[in-house]
């Protein structure tokens, strides 16, 4: 499956359904998905007759209409879909661990929500098994727990590609944990509506036909939060 049919799946079985029975009015928000890769989840919500759009770095990824190329951390106010309109919903699904500037991300996300508007953020904490995203390997070390802290000169002996390793090394370097988000989001206005910790996230059910199981924080591969934007007199 690809990777824009892999969103457009998640979207449609479990990310719609469940922000759909948290957030009453989700289809009349305006959404902006960060991070959206090749846009598969910004074409789902379209299709429900949301106003949505994506916002990716990387331009090479992008498959789908309405994303527009930046940078969330280089942002200072917000792109509407319309003059003077800013987001009711943001959606950041297993970005904010590849950003190095954490509390810029978060300043630019509070600078693009309306008063009163959600933020759903989802990444596997550093501590976790598959922190440097090791998955996305292509030798046998994709399948190995904690192998991003393993030296690179061992590493390499797999055969697998060095720009990948780099790229798993460097994504748990930056990786983000718990204790420091609640620290961001405390610091940017955010509360919690919803914390949930999984063993087995919700996306390898559709990716490896796994169930989904619970954890805690103490002891989880995922972590998926709906925080509320609170205390804004003003952007």
């Amino acid at each position: 499956m690809s990777r824009h049919n892999e969103q457009v799946m998640f979207s449609h079985k479990y990310l719609y359904p469940y922000l759909k029975k948290h957030i009453k009015n989700l289809d009349d928000l305006t959404v902006l998905v960060v991070g959206c890769g090749e846009g598969g989840v910004v074409g789902n919500f379209r299709s429900h007759g949301i106003e949505c759009e994506g916002l990716e770095i990387n331009e090479k990824l992008i498959e789908g209409d309405f994303v527009m190329i930046g940078d969330i951390t280089g942002m200072t106010r917000a792109i509407p879909l319309s003059a003077g309109k800013g987001y009711d919903l943001i959606i950041m699904r297993d970005t904010i661990e590849h950003i190095h500037v954490k509390w810029m991300a978060f300043h630019n996300i509070r600078c693009l929500l309306n008063n009163g508007g959600y933020l759903y953020i989802t990444f596997p904490p550093k501590h976790s098994a598959f922190a440097g995203h090791q998955q996305n390997l292509k030798t046998f070390l994709r399948y190995i727990p904690f192998v991003h802290l393993l030296p690179l000169w061992l590493l390499s002996l797999s055969g697998e590609e060095e720009r990948r390793l780099w790229k798993v090394k460097n994504t748990y370097m930056v990786g983000m944990n718990i204790s420091r988000f609640n620290t961001l989001t405390k610091r940017f206005n955010f509360v919690p509506v919803i914390k949930n910790y999984f063993i087995s996230r919700p996306v390898f059910r559709l990716r490896y036909g796994l169930p989904t199981i619970r954890g805690n924080k103490l002891f989880c591969m995922g972590c998926e939060f709906l925080m509320k934007l609170e205390n804004m007199e003003e952007k």
